[in-house]
């Protein structure tokens, strides 16, 4: 088994880093590069329910089959960005489309 490396031994100083303090930036200013990714395009994903389902019940699914979901009808879906919670929303029809609605935005994910 090796020795732990010890810098000092092949003629190195140990130094403590100096860092500059963060601050936290004010929701809404762009800063730096953040500024640039504004236009970086996101999928924003609703989403309708969850079920779970064993690998002999997926087998037996054929065209036609009817799988209940986890949510209520009227009850808000889930909106994401990128796979995290950004807010809920209601389905709504925008002519022949589903739209959504929204009902909450919190980019902290605490919509």
């Amino acid at each position: 088994m090796s020795e732990p490396h010890d810098p000092t031994s092949m003629g190195g100083v140990l130094q403590t880093p100096e860092f500059a303090e963060l601050s936290v930036a004010q929701p809404g200013l762009p800063l730096g590069v953040l500024g640039k990714l504004r236009d970086v395009p996101v999928d924003l994903v609703a989403e309708l329910g969850h079920v779970k389902l064993t690998l002999s019940e997926l087998s037996r699914l054929a065209q036609g089959s009817v799988v209940a979901l986890d949510r209520a009808i009227g009850e808000p879906v889930e909106l994401q960005v990128q796979g995290v919670r950004v807010g809920l929303a209601e389905i709504v029809v925008v002519g022949d489309r589903f739209g959504v609605r929204i009902k909450a935005l919190d980019v902290d994910g605490k919509a």
